[in-house]
Order: structure tokens, then C-alpha cells, then sequence
């Protein structure tokens, strides 16, 4: 399996790149992000990458960020939705206004996309509003036990704090505040 490319760029457009690692050129399926972040051809650069085989052929899926790797892989585990749909997802809508339009259960929002109706627009965000809301606070909870640990808390000071606090707060600072508290 094909982890990551780190190689000099030898070509690039909006859905695909080359990237030349040793002698040996490696074509990478990128989204509209990925593209935009890349350096320009002959500079080198480092994709995260998913590896895939279609009929006995190797397939290289590029990021430029680990959060749309894991959104990729998160939206492939949903039935009904292969890489290139989860590519074209994340090449039309940005990782954060995925993470809006999830929240606000926008199913017109997804259902726009080239591919993804609306039955397929529900499954997606029935399936990925517990693990991008779970996920979320998981970040801000490491944060903040980072912040405490940092304060001189030690670890298990830190995460009790963090799991006394049953409704967490929006922002990152005020979720400091309460775990403070909590200590």
C-alpha cells in the first residue's frame, strides 16, 4: 500500500497530477483543493495518498491535507460511494462547508453535486453527522487537554477535566475555562 509521494511535480491539472519519486512517475487523482494547493511543476511536493486496485490496476488517490484524506475515507465506507464520487465531493465542496452542510442536514446542498442524489445526498450526511460531530469535539477535547497538560496538569488531570464537562462549549477558549474549573 502507497501511503504518501513526495517527489518533484512533473504535471499538473484539476484532476490529476504526476509526480516523479526516484525515476519512476506516479499519477495521483487529486480534488479541486489539492490542485490549487500544489506547488508548480518541477518543485517538490508531498501528497498523502489511498491506494486502490480496479480490475488488476493500480489506483493513487492524492491530498494535500490529512482532514480531506480522512473525509475521503470516511465517505468511501459509505455504501453507494466509490473514490471518484468522494472526489468529486470534496473537489465542490470544501472540508469545512462539508462539515456545515452535515450539520445542517442541507441534503439540496449535496444533492447538487454531479452524481450524488438525493437518496444518496441522506445516506451521506445520516452517516456522517455522528463521526464529523464526534471527531469535532474529540479535536477540541485534545486541545484542551494539551492546554492543560501545557499549564502543568498532568494527563489524567487533564482528560478527568475534560470528561466532567458534559455540554462542551463552542469555542476553544471557553471549553479551557470550564476544564479549569473542572481540575
Amino acid at each position: 500500500m502507497i501511503e504518501a509521494v513526495k517527489g518533484r511535480l512533473v504535471l499538473k491539472n484539476p484532476t490529476h497530477c504526476i509526480i516523479d519519486v526516484g525515476g519512476v512517475g506516479y499519477g495521483l487523482d487529486i480534488s479541486l483543493s489539492t490542485f490549487h494547493l500544489l506547488p508548480n511543476e518541477k518543485e517538490v511536493v508531498s501528497l498523502s495518498c489511498y491506494t486502490t486496485f480496479v480490475k488488476e490496476k493500480i489506483q493513487l488517490f492524492g491530498f494535500f491535507h490529512k482532514k480531506e484524506k480522512e473525509i475521503f475515507l470516511t465517505l468511501i465506507s459509505i455504501s453507494g460511494i466509490g473514490p471518484k464520487i468522494a472526489l468529486r465531493i470534496l473537489s465542490e465542496v470544501e472540508p469545512d462547508k462539508l462539515d456545515e452542510i452535515i450539520k445542517n442536514h442541507d441534503v439540496s446542498g449535496l444533492s447538487k453535486i454531479k452524481g450524488v442524489g438525493e437518496k444518496i445526498a441522506r445516506r451521506i450526511i445520516l452517516e456522517l453527522s455522528n463521526k464529523l460531530v464526534v471527531a469535532e469535539k474529540d479535536e477540541m477535547g485534545d486541545s484542551v487537554i494539551s492546554a492543560l497538560i501545557s499549564l502543568g496538569y498532568t494527563q489524567k488531570e487533564a482528560k478527568k477535566a475534560v470528561t466532567k464537562i458534559k455540554e462542551r462549549p463552542k469555542s476553544l477558549e471557553e471549553f479551557i475555562k470550564e476544564a479549569l474549573k473542572a481540575v
